[in-house]
């Protein structure tokens, strides 16, 4: 891959001259610009880097190495932040800081993962969430994991959790009116958020507590399906299946997770 910059001088109009920057070679996934110190960067499927560059061409540093099939690399320089999707066992959602260090991992799920952005002015980070055999998903949440949301245009709905005051599972319109709580009481740390399209029936993960829970799109008919500390889940309607760290050797709590009409479980 070649990345180009555009040519335009103050007080000309655009002259759509295109001007060869770099030769990053073939799988860049990902390609993002800090306006405020005049570097991009690009994540690379086939080195699974993340680098970076001034926008003369000059200076290329690695960022960050040794990742698992990096994409959709999206900085925030005003916030400090690289975001980026990796794939691998499960689908993650990653940040840094601008140098590479303090690493985290805001997101989990067995879902695919597509086409991250950030709104910096709300500090939000959306994306595409598609399963096989689904319709796609959009997801979004704050910049430090909380507060996930997953719009789905098969119900109509904009379900979300929310960790603020109250801690709640709220649903909406698509438009965002109607809103209303379908769960309000006994949560802690509720995040990970799926949806059984043939029963209507939501399931979501709840960090704080320890738990896996599900109701109905009404809120009612609450119950809690483990209490085990979870990677993931995937559930369908005639099948649950669960994976703790030990059987899966995936390390940390569970974040996300998805239902799958089909009945098929296990890692995607």
């Amino acid at each position: 891959m070649v990345l180009p910059i555009r040519s335009h001088r103050a007080g000309h109009q655009e002259t759509g001259a295109v001007s060869k920057l770099l030769f990053l070679g073939e799988g860049i996934t990902g390609l993002a610009v800090d306006w405020r110190d005049n570097t991009v960067y690009w994540s690379s499927r086939n080195t699974e880097m993340i680098q970076q560059a001034d926008t003369n061409g000059h200076n290329v540093k690695t960022v960050l190495r040794n990742l698992t099939q990096p994409s959709s690399v999206v900085i925030d320089p005003n916030a400090g932040f690289i975001f980026w999707l990796s794939a691998g066992v499960v689908s993650c959602i990653q940040r840094s800081d601008l140098s590479g260090g303090l690493i985290s991992t805001l997101l989990k799920t067995p879902d695919r993962l597509l086409s991250l952005t950030a709104d910096a002015v709300e500090m939000k980070l959306f994306w595409i969430q598609t399963n096989e055999g689904e319709l796609d998903s959009l997801g979004s949440c704050n910049y430090n994991g909380s507060l996930v949301n997953v719009i789905t245009q098969r119900l109509g709905m904009i379900i979300w959790t929310d960790i603020g005051i109250p801690v709640a599972v709220w649903r909406s319109g698509l438009d965002g009116e109607d809103r209303s709580v379908l769960i309000g009481s006994g949560l802690v740390s509720p995040c990970g958020i799926a949806v059984d399209y043939r029963t209507h029936t939501i399931y979501w993960s709840d960090i704080g507590a320890g738990r896996i829970e599900s109701a109905r799109l009404d809120g009612s008919q609450r119950h809690t399906l483990t209490r085990e500390q979870m990677v993931w889940v995937s559930v369908s309607p005639s099948k649950r299946c669960t994976d703790d760290e030990t059987k899966s050797g995936i390390k940390g709590p569970l974040k996300g997770f998805t239902a799958d009409p089909a009945g098929h479980c296990g890692a995607p």
